[in-house]
């Protein structure tokens, strides 16, 4: 039976880009021990329900600039693809709590609460939240923002781990979220090139690396908590 085991980290100060780079190495690890774990026991109503769960939190969190479209002034296009996005997340939501066989082991949801609080902190959801509120002249704001739900879509993939899985609704499912999550994603990159802020090269790729690296050890811890018995 596969068990996903948790990388050390080392303590050395490094460049954004090479944690990036290691975070991203031990996710493709951790992803492949996922899929040998499903490989293994099936997808059962508990897998689907700790998926199920997860994505959702992944598309409130995708939501959270709700705020800052409707009440803060932006450029027509981009309140139109934020407007499609905000739609198409509760739609997704909607389709998965229909698709999945929810679990009746309580246990299960007890145990996720663990795994939304880490999301919470480790994504620093707080702090776009308290960001929809604050005057944003510069657009820097909206671009990190920009930048996280680009990580959500880009690093948080559930395809990799059960392509090895008979196909059902619920595989299908997953496949045509992450297929609008790709559509998504091609508009997320127009828009972070395009955007006029006043930030170098450099800072821009720091925090689009920053933002992956947070959402890559979200999506690793959920794996391991996947694979938990």
């Amino acid at each position: 039976m596969a068990k996903i085991n948790k990388p050390e980290k080392n303590p050395e100060t490094k460049s954004v880009s090479i944690i990036y780079e290691e975070t991203m190495r031990e996710l493709v690890i951790c992803q492949e021990q996922a899929a040998a774990f499903l490989r293994d026991k099936g997808m059962r109503d508990i897998e689907q329900t700790k998926i199920t769960l997860f994505l959702q939190s992944t598309k409130l969190a995708n939501s959270l600039i709700l705020p800052r479209i409707e009440f803060q002034k932006i450029e027509w296009q981009p309140y139109k693809f934020f407007n499609h996005q905000i739609y198409k997340n509760i739609q997704s939501s909607y389709l998965l709590a229909k698709a999945t066989n929810w679990t009746r082991d309580w246990n299960v949801y007890a145990q996720y609460s663990r795994v939304a609080a880490s999301f919470w902190d480790q994504a620093d959801i707080g702090k776009y939240i308290v960001s929809n509120f604050e005057t944003d002249e510069t657009g820097v704001k909206l671009y990190e923002f920009l930048a996280f739900s680009h990580a959500l879509l880009s690093e948080i993939r559930i395809t990799p781990i059960v392509v090895d899985l008979p196909p059902d609704n619920y595989i299908g499912l997953l496949s045509e979220i992450e297929e609008e999550n790709g559509r998504q994603i091609q508009l997320q990159v127009r828009l972070l090139k395009n955007m006029a802020v006043p930030l170098t090269l450099d800072e821009k790729e720091d925090i689009s690396l920053t933002a992956r690296i947070k959402l890559g050890e979200v999506y690793r811890r959920f794996l391991v908590f996947l694979c938990e018995q």
